[in-house]
Parts: C-alpha cells; structure tokens; sequence
C-alpha cells in the first residue's frame, strides 16, 4: 500500500502463516527483506537513500470505499507505529521498535544481528525503547541461517496459496 510518499508492506496477514507459525520466523523474514531493499537502493543510485520502519502487532484490514475505486486498507495503532518507526529512522539503517526487536530474538538468540538501542522522542506515543539495525550486518549472515529463517515460511505460503 501506498500512504504519501512511502511503501507500506505487511508479513504474517495469511491466516494459514499467522496462526501457525513462530512471530520470530516471520519478523526475521521482514528484517531480510527490508535489509534487501536497503542494499539495492544503495547499489542503483549512491544518492538515493532510504528509510525503513517496522513494528510487529495486531492490525484491522479491509476494503475502503463505496463506489470505485475500492481500496484494500490496512488500519490501526500497528499501522501509525510502523510509520513512525519509518519517518524517525536514520537512512541507511533499519528503524525497529522494541515489539519487533523482541520478536526476532529467538531467531537471534547467538547475537549475530546487533540492535542498536536508540530512545526516541516519537510524534503521538512519546519516549520509545528503539533500535536501529544495519542492514549490511543482517545479510552477511543469510547464507548460514537461510533455512532456518526463510525456508518455514517459504513452504507455508505454497502450501496456502496452493502452490
């Protein structure tokens, strides 16, 4: 989804994934992800930089509007979080908040990824515990735990969309 000049992607919203699977597995595919996404801005433009934002929690979604054209929303405090998380962040590093960093933990439980600790005065929630993460540093490791983050997931979502 779109909201103003930013992307907004979310993880685990297939019932078959969310349910059964580890937040753990689901927040570290998100963290590869988003870290992918900030090695290739980098490597298409040295001026283009960006900012990521993620926050982990419950969300409400659906269709918006009456007439044409309907619009699949997503909506909530998890929405407004994620955002803030983005437009606080520091371009080049990966934004969290502590839900987030607390549910890659069990994945991250040898310390190989480091969560910078960061308290930020954010708009609407006040002082937060965040972290900034480097994206570079959450990539050097996919190869050796490339089964164990991805691989549960990658056959959760055939198996949910019948593939």
């Amino acid at each position: 989804e779109t909201v103003g000049d930013a992307y907004m992607v979310a993880f685990g919203l297939l019932p078959e994934v969310r349910d059964d699977e580890d937040p753990s597995l689901i927040a570290m595919t998100a963290l590869r992800v988003a870290a992918s996404l900030q090695r290739a801005a980098a490597k298409m433009n040295d001026t283009i930089q960006i900012r990521i934002g993620l926050h982990l929690g419950d969300l409400m979604s659906g269709i918006m509007g009456k007439r044409a054209p309907l619009r699949y929303s997503l909506v909530g405090d998890t929405v407004n979080t994620a955002s803030r998380m983005e437009s606080h962040g520091v371009p080049g590093k990966i934004h969290v908040s502590e839900s987030f960093k607390v549910a890659c933990d069990p994945c991250n439980a040898l310390g190989h990824i480091s969560f910078e600790l960061c308290r930020r005065e954010i708009k609407g929630k006040g002082e937060m515990k965040t972290f900034l993460v480097d994206p570079e540093e959450v990539l050097r490791i996919r190869q050796a735990t490339s089964e164990l983050w991805l691989d549960p997931i990658k056959a959760r979502l055939r198996g949910a969309l019948g593939l």
